[in-house]
């Protein structure tokens, strides 16, 4: 694995994020990278279909997803409720997330859209790919399992395990001062 840098947003920087929107399809553009901890490319291929109200899952077909393996992720009842009401209140098309006239979103406009959001509260840019990574970094926080975190993002054992290496370094090496102090 290359030795990028993996930046995830603190628990308040992701709040700020997630309320700056202006409007309701960025709003959700935004919440819906950071609760399935998707990727640009399948968020921007999310149809209407994908999205399951009853069981607050969206699927994240295999012709999108990086490992060419289809995923259902878990939303929470806020976000499965606001992704209802846009599917009842959008102009007729079959993608999830549309542009202007129901145009399907591209994954450089999502990037433009994060990208203008970052700058304009954190001062910053932020890409999606450091809201997937920010999900990530919550989940490991909330001691999440990492097989459901692998799961819900549809990482691979190996990058999993390397993410969670970088994204919680302290919390590795407190785990391990408790493992060699002295009972």
């Amino acid at each position: 694995m290359e030795n990028k840098e993996v930046a995830a947003l603190t628990p308040e920087e992701a709040k700020r994020l997630l309320n700056a929107a202006e409007n309701t399809r960025d709003r959700l553009l935004i919440h819906t990278l950071y609760e399935t901890g998707c990727t640009v490319n399948e968020l921007a291929n999310l149809r209407v279909q994908d999205f399951h109200h009853a069981t607050c899952t969206i699927h994240f077909t295999s012709d999108t997803t990086r490992n060419k393996t289809s995923r259902s992720s878990h939303a929470s009842p806020t976000l499965c409720q606001e992704l209802l009401h846009l599917t009842l209140h959008k102009q007729p098309t079959d993608k999830l997330f549309s542009g202007r006239q129901g145009a399907q979103l591209t994954t450089k406009r999502v990037r433009q859209i994060v990208q203008k959001l970052g700058e304009q509260t954190l001062g910053r840019q932020v890409n999606p790919q450091e809201l997937r990574y920010t999900h990530i970094a919550h989940a490991l926080g909330k001691n999440i399992p990492i097989s459901a975190i692998q799961s819900q993002v549809g990482l691979d054992t190996l990058r999993m395990t390397q993410l969670a290496e970088q994204l919680t370094p302290k919390r590795v090496t407190n785990a391990y001062d408790a493992f060699f102090t002295k009972t």
